[in-house]
């Protein structure tokens, strides 16, 4: 991996790329802390995983194994799976909508021991398509975190389109459930960036207004809710957005590509001393 890590304050500025000459903003190598891009598995096989590691792997921090397809493998393909994108400094995590399944079945906590067991790192907790109460998500959140998984945990529904989101709620929603052991909040784009004419500007400048930014993840998955993220937010907001937008966004998190963003997008350089 070329990305310097985060740790030391240094910055990746891709000097060991094609077409070094030309110079580009500089973000914080792996393992990063903010500005992460999350990208969702739904059924790669090991030479596409291969594939998109050594074309994206530096600019990937999380893969989720999504839409249940863990289900679908063998265990020891999974592991192989997990493993190799360890390898390359991307984490898996187990979606939400396979454990809303395991939680109606009662199952939770051996789904949680056996994620741990077969190397992912996190899961989602989420009530995307089931209605769950707060403090129940928050109680999954802390069994989750007990058998020493992190926890992505969601607000937002899909099919919110139908009606508008509360900002002030989503708001309270993640900072209780980030009181629970929540290593991220992740907020559900439908409704508010999907599905709508126009992108619910106050709900998520409520959100940034009282959520860290280094704990909110983003649903981001066309270029529109890419750009205004960017514009709006700043270059180093986390996102999770479709596989194949893993390297269109990081060229705009650069300021290297998107309409109305080239030249604009900037980053601070480290702090050195003297």
């Amino acid at each position: 991996m070329s990305g310097t890590s985060a740790a030391t304050g240094l910055h990746d500025h891709l000097e060991d790329r094609a077409f070094s000459v030309v110079q580009v903003p500089g973000r914080p190598g792996k393992p990063r802390s903010s500005g992460l891009t999350v990208v969702a598995d739904k059924g790669l096989g090991m030479h596409q995983t291969e594939d998109l590691l050594e074309v994206s792997g530096d600019f990937v921090d999380w893969v989720k194994v999504a839409s249940s397809s863990a289900r679908l493998y063998r265990p020891e393909v999974l592991r192989r799976k997990i493993a190799a994108y360890a390898t390359a400094g991307v984490q898996a995590v187990l979606t939400g909508d396979f454990l809303e399944l395991a939680v109606r079945q009662g199952v939770a906590d051996a789904v949680y021991a056996q994620a741990r067991e077969l190397g992912f790192a996190a899961v989602e907790v989420a009530s995307a398509q089931t209605v769950v109460a707060v403090q129940d998500k928050a109680a999954l959140v802390r069994r989750a975190a007990g058998h020493g998984l992190r926890v992505f945990a969601e607000v937002g529904r899909k099919g919110e389109e139908l009606r508008r989101a509360h900002g002030g709620w989503l708001a309270t929603q993640a900072e209780v459930l980030l009181a629970s052991g929540a290593h991220q909040v992740l907020v559900q784009g439908e409704g508010i960036v999907e599905g709508v004419e126009a992108i619910d500007e106050d709900v998520l400048l409520t959100l940034a207004a009282r959520i860290p930014s280094e704990m909110t993840v983003f649903q981001a998955k066309d270029t529109r809710a890419q750009a205004w993220f960017i514009g709006n937010l700043g270059p180093h907001t986390s996102m999770d957005v479709d596989i194949d937008a893993a390297v269109p966004l990081e060229l705009m998190r650069r300021g290297v590509r998107h309409r109305g963003l080239l030249g604009l997008v900037a980053t601070a350089p480290p702090a050195t001393g003297g």
